[in-house]
């Protein structure tokens, strides 16, 4: 005859296997010794056989041997049913893939970064770290559904949409001998910590410090602690990575004297597909925050 098994009843069964006591059992359950005691008795009789042996005058129980083999199917459906419990989860969560710089993510997002997955724990946030034109093919590819980059190219199929700049401000050590509104030109160039941020910005750099003269050269901003004991070195940030280690390491921050390039951030994302509730999301949040949260220039 077909067995019309009530789930709750594998767990009642799997619950005494484990602890062998009907007591333990029922309050690993909180449910009553005789409620979790009927629930056995209804599934033996339901399949036919006894699982377990009761002895008189033992707290203990034990699985019969067609309990053991029982068992083994136990385990499946409950492995089954919680799989089936995720997939019910998985459904209600987003998942979005952002890449970005790690100066973008660490620095200038930071504070929306954590206000993001507090708000929407049902979206899982992927961050990406990658230079822009990784992040160019990525977003191509379908890896990454939005991208930001400091580097604008044009791509087909890729629109490409400045969200926001940041100007540049000279870091150096406190006891370092620079200060406000110092030239360009009267910061020593062989003291430099450089950063190639963009084409133009090299343009620009050069005529300045032609030559290379730089002390050391720096994919990303998170290695210059390495330099910075020594109060004569410098280098030049976006505004955002100023405030980030100006917090933390007790830098100087100086306004230069003359006016210098931007750092310019664009959001990419592949033009004519489906967006996703979590990408809409982010990017109507995004700019919100870069709009009416950022407000760095007052600690500097």
């Amino acid at each position: 005859s077909d067995i019309d098994m009530d789930f709750s009843s594998i767990g009642a069964f799997l619950a005494i296997a484990q602890y062998r006591n009907i007591s333990k059992a029922a309050a690993s359950l909180y449910l009553s010794q005789s409620n979790l005691s009927a629930r056995i008795s209804k599934l033996e009789k339901e399949i036919g056989y006894q699982l377990f042996m009761r002895q008189r005058g033992k707290h203990t129980v034990e699985l019969t041997p067609r309990g053991q083999q029982f068992m083994e199917y136990a385990k499946q459906i409950s492995n089954a049913l919680v799989e089936i419990e995720n997939l019910a989860i998985e459904q209600d969560r987003q998942f979005l893939s952002v890449g970005a710089n790690a100066g973008i993510h660490q620095f200038t997002l930071n504070a929306f970064y954590q206000d993001f997955i507090t708000n929407h724990p049902n979206i899982c946030l992927g961050l990406h770290t990658y230079h822009s034109s990784d992040i160019y093919n990525y977003v191509n590819s379908g890896r990454f559904e939005l991208g930001i980059v400091s580097n604008a190219k044009k791509m087909p199929d890729i629109s490409t949409t400045l969200i926001y700049e940041e100007p540049l401000f000279i870091v150096a050590n406190h006891d370092s001998p620079y200060y406000n509104g110092i030239m360009p030109e009267q910061l020593p160039g062989n003291q430099e910590i450089f950063m190639a941020y963009t084409q133009d910005y090299i343009a620009w750099h050069e005529q300045y410090w032609p030559d290379r003269q730089y002390f050391a050269r720096l994919s990303d901003a998170f290695d210059l602690p390495t330099f910075f004991n020594d109060p004569n070195k410098w280098a030049l940030v976006s505004l955002s990575t100023a405030v980030y280690f100006a917090d933390r390491f007790n830098w100087s921050v100086f306004r230069p004297g003359r006016e210098m390039p931007n750092i310019r951030y664009y959001l990419i994302e592949k033009t004519n597909k489906y967006r996703s509730e979590a990408a809409k999301i982010y990017k109507q949040e995004l700019f919100e925050f870069l709009a009416h949260d950022i407000n760095l220039i007052s600690k500097v």
